[in-house]
């Protein structure tokens, strides 16, 4: 059966029918196999159907998602955006990260730690020189070998 996500309308509306056909006597797997989605769904939906109710039908998911860590920044992320389009200037990911850069040193901070994170020698390093005695591990580090 091919996967479907359902919208909170259609779980809502599903639940309704599953609670018909359990007075009817089905089983929770029948129910649910009636009405083509599986047991564990149905479950979910039932727990989660307080917070459902709460929710717009059309939405999918009831997670609100992730917060934004640059909120403060888009507003004039887009205008510098929208004002380098009107001038012809392509806009490449390394410049909207430098301009936020710009406007926000905390931002410029935490992208270089992560920058300086992802350079770090690994352990995988140091492990493979002690499986070769002959390397010697500073060496090999430092990318002399």
């Amino acid at each position: 059966m091919a996967r479907k996500r359902y919208n909170i309308g259609q779980k809502l509306k599903m639940l309704d029918e599953f609670a018909k056909l359990r007075q009817q006597g089905y089983s929770l797997r029948k129910a649910a196999a009636s009405l083509g989605v599986q047991p564990t769904q149905i479950r979910k939906w039932t727990h989660n159907r307080p917070v459902m109710q709460q929710c717009p039908r059309q939405k999918k998911s009831i997670c609100k998602g992730r917060v934004s860590a640059i909120k403060h920044l888009e507003q004039p992320l887009i205008g510098w955006c929208l004002d380098q389009r009107a001038e012809g200037i392509p806009l490449t990911y390394a410049l909207l990260q430098v301009k936020a850069g710009q406007l926000d040193e905390e931002f410029r901070q935490r992208q270089w730690k992560e920058h300086v994170k992802l350079h770090q020698p690994s352990y995988s390093a140091i492990s493979c020189v002690s499986k070769r005695p002959e390397i010697k591990a500073h060496a090999y580090i430092q990318g002399q070998t």
